[in-house]
């Protein structure tokens, strides 16, 4: 759950895909079901977008009204190899 920047929307998200955006008065704006398995949710600065991490490691943006805008695949950085000293990449996702 997270609230926009700005206080006046909250979204909700399930591991499912299951998505819903309120207002701070407590109505439903929107509700939508993904076919990706989500993990974490982020509103932009602005809140005109929304940030989604999936438990596949791809971070998906959508507008506010929940139309696809862009995604691409993240590695989250795990652990120092020797002697290289190189970070291996290990999913899923740390952060958005």
């Amino acid at each position: 759950m997270c609230w926009s920047p700005d206080g006046t929307k909250v979204c909700i998200i399930y591991e499912d895909g299951a998505v819903i955006v309120g207002s701070v008065e407590g109505s439903r704006l929107w509700g939508k079901e993904y076919k990706h398995k989500l993990a974490m949710i982020e509103w932009s600065p602005d809140s005109k977008m929304i940030v989604f991490g999936t438990m596949d490691g791809e971070v998906r943006v959508f507008d506010n009204s929940g139309g696809a805008m862009y995604h691409l695949k993240m590695n989250c950085l795990h652990k120092l190899v020797e002697p290289a000293k190189m970070l291996t990449p290990q999913l899923p996702l740390a952060a958005i």
